[in-house]
């Protein structure tokens, strides 16, 4: 990476942008990955979405997902993390990675047709055309995950993030399992010959992406690496709202996969009106 990437992100490239196609040369191009990316001045994240999902109606975790639903799953991405910005480069550190793909080089150029983002890689080889979505008007909120308690106490140590725009959030939490890197998740499980239980701790990495008020309810989920999760709220009413100080975090608890969890944010940017 340039050692010019010192910048904050320029203001004409944050915002909520959905994009419209990829490019990559030799291969057609890309117009039906749902892929939605979330910009701050400092943070980042994005989850990409194949098309030709399989139903995963009735299902209500991993465990309860095929041997061929996992693999599946596993085909998605999503990174998250500090953005680092110099002219027209942006280097998108993957602090939080879906794929095993640490290392992996992440500057891009930018620039504007009409009102379309370009990126283009730094080889050329790939283009991503984003459209800025509309609806983000309002504040910026983005929060650290510090760490996470299960109902007995037990500490489990995660990196996440929930960064909010206007009325979109994206909320991102890493699996417990460290993932050696490798080119994807279905390498990695070729290479280990896994089983199907043993795949799922490395699914369980949660991009979750919707509105906070838009929706046919507040702060519900629209589209997810866990499936099964869309279409339920990140926060029960009031939650949100009710996110209060414990030192020098906020707390949230609420309900996990295994029970009561107790969560710890720290506050990186809250732009708008802290709820009293």
């Amino acid at each position: 990476m340039s050692d010019t990437l010192i910048d904050p992100v320029p203001e004409r490239f944050l915002g909520v942008w959905q994009r419209i196609s990829m490019e990559a040369k030799g291969k057609p191009a890309d117009t039906t990955t749902r892929v939605y990316w979330i910009q701050t001045s400092a943070l980042q994240a994005d989850l990409r979405i194949p098309a030709g999902r399989p139903d995963f109606s009735g299902k209500t975790s991993l465990a309860e997902c095929s041997s061929d639903d996992l693999l599946w799953l596993a085909q998605q991405q999503g990174i998250a993390g500090m953005t680092l910005a110099g002219g027209e480069l942006l280097h998108r550190r993957r602090q939080v990675d879906y794929q095993p793909t640490r290392g992996r080089d992440n500057t891009h150029r930018m620039r504007f047709e009409g009102e379309l983002l370009v990126e283009e890689n730094m080889h050329g080889s790939v283009v991503e055309k984003w459209c800025r979505l509309a609806g983000v008007e309002g504040g910026v909120i983005t929060l650290r995950l510090l760490e996470e308690a299960e109902a007995d106490g037990r500490i489990v140590p995660r990196k996440g993030y929930l960064l909010v725009v206007g009325d979109y959030f994206l909320f991102v939490r890493d699996r417990p399992e460290f993932t050696r890197q490798s080119a994807s998740l279905e390498d990695l499980f070729e290479a280990q010959d896994l089983e199907r239980d043993d795949m799922v701790p490395f699914l369980d990495c949660e991009f979750s992406f919707g509105r906070r008020n838009g929706g046919t309810q507040p702060w519900i989920i629209e589209l997810s690496t866990l499936p099964y999760r869309e279409g339920k709220p990140l926060f029960a009413p009031g939650q949100f709202e009710a996110l209060h100080a414990g030192g020098n975090a906020l707390v949230q608890r609420g309900r996990g996969r295994n029970g009561l969890i107790t969560r710890r944010w720290s506050i990186h940017e809250w732009s708008e009106p802290t709820t009293t």
